[in-house]
This record gives C-alpha cells, structure tokens and sequence, in this order.
C-alpha cells in the first residue's frame, strides 16, 4: 500500500510542476502579445505599426464639379499619412460617359492629382505604399476640375496620425 501512495504522490508532484510550467507560459506569452479586447485592443498596434485610435477614415465626401472641399485639418504636432484614396461615382448617375479630374491639396499646394478616364466602371481606388504625408497644421483640400468631370462623385480618404 505505501509503494502506490508514493506512486501517487509522485505522480501528483510532476502533475502540479507541469500545470506550474504552463500557467507561467501563458503569462509570459499574455504579457508579451497584443490583447484584443476592450480599452487595449484601441492602443495595440496594427500591422502599420500605428495605434487604432490614430486611424482615420474621412467620407464619404461629396463632390460636384467645380467644387473645392476642405477634408481634413491636421491637428498641430502631428502628420497625417494618407494611404489610400477610393473614388466612386453617384449611384443615381450611369456609368456611360463617367469621368472625372481631381487633385489633393495642401494649404493650395498640389499634392496628388488624378485623372479617371471615360469609359470606367465610376469607381476606382489609389494606394500609396509609403504613404503621402501632410504637415502638421495643414489643411487637406479636394479640388475638382470642372470641365473634366462628369456628375458628382465621392471621395473616401484613409491613413493615420503620426507624431
């Protein structure tokens, strides 16, 4: 009877130093992960690197021709990194002689301009791989070329806030 107790016992002992091994490992890796939940799924960083709290999405913005539209101020001691620009045209239009003439604006300076030529689907996105980056302080306008636009259309501008 005592060689099974401490047989037991002994089986007992590597049980609770393996259970003890695997509760620190999950610790450490839960320490050095990004969470997702709740107040820290906000500060974790994306694949950018860039919290998603400084993640910004502006639009739809409506565009008519001739129209100039201030889209964004960039707040003072940060840059905003436009990644990606998304064009689509007003769904009450047809997409039959659809055209358009745009350009991004910095404090009245020519940042990007972007010509869609007739005969497209109305819809069309632009993505920056290193990103166009704005002073902090600016102002982010969208102009539109009258006579080389055809009908309203929308703009949606994505990137993030930098120090």
């Amino acid at each position: 009877m005592q060689i099974h107790a401490r047989t037991l016992i002994n089986h007992l002992a590597r049980l609770t130093l393996a259970i003890g091994v695997v509760a620190m490992l999950v610790m450490l890796v839960s320490k050095t992960s990004p969470t997702t939940s709740g107040q820290d799924a906000q500060t974790a960083p994306t694949h950018l690197g860039v919290a998603t709290t400084n993640i910004l999405h502006l639009g739809p913005i409506a565009i008519d021709p001739g129209d100039s539209v201030t889209a964004l101020r960039v707040p003072a001691g940060r840059t905003f990194v436009l990644t990606d620009i998304v064009t689509y045209m007003d769904r009450t239009a047809t997409t039959q002689g659809f055209h358009a003439d745009y350009s991004l604006m910095e404090n009245d300076q020519l940042k990007f301009r972007c010509r869609i030529p007739e005969g497209g689907h109305g819809n069309w996105s632009q993505h920056f791989t290193g990103g166009l980056v704005f002073a902090p302080g600016s102002a982010i306008a969208i102009e539109t070329a009258s006579l080389r636009t055809a009908g309203r259309f929308y703009v949606q501008l994505l990137g993030y806030y930098a120090q």
